[in-house]
């Protein structure tokens, strides 16, 4: 499942040191200022702690893969590929680096073979 389009507070940790939650705080308000004022829409957080709530794993934590810093030209990740932690195939994800669109696509391999 793709295509969500929303940010996740965890991928924006680099900003920060894990021990300083109020640095941390400040850098998801700075991110969630930029993309309000370049959508003109609030961000949709909920999207990405809604979808772990009900079982499912970002494909580049769950293949144990080092995700993107960003998937849009603007700077955030906000394109993601979620797969059920009970998925049995391997994978391997990666994005797309293409000037075509603004956003990068990802692209999620499946091993059928196992």
């Amino acid at each position: 499942m793709g295509d969500m389009n929303a940010i996740d507070p965890e991928d924006y940790r680099y900003f920060v040191s894990d021990s300083d939650q109020y640095e941390q705080q400040q850098a998801l308000t700075y991110v969630d200022a930029a993309h309000e004022a370049y959508f003109s829409v609030k961000p949709a957080n909920l999207v990405s702690q809604q979808m772990k709530n009900a079982g499912f794993q970002d494909c580049f934590e769950f293949s144990k893969q080092q995700r993107p810093l960003w998937t849009t030209w603007t700077g955030t990740r906000v394109d993601r590929i979620y797969v059920s932690k009970n998925w049995q195939h391997k994978i391997q994800c990666y994005p797309y680096v293409s000037g075509i669109s603004d956003h990068l696509p990802l692209i999620m391999d499946i091993d059928c073979t196992q």
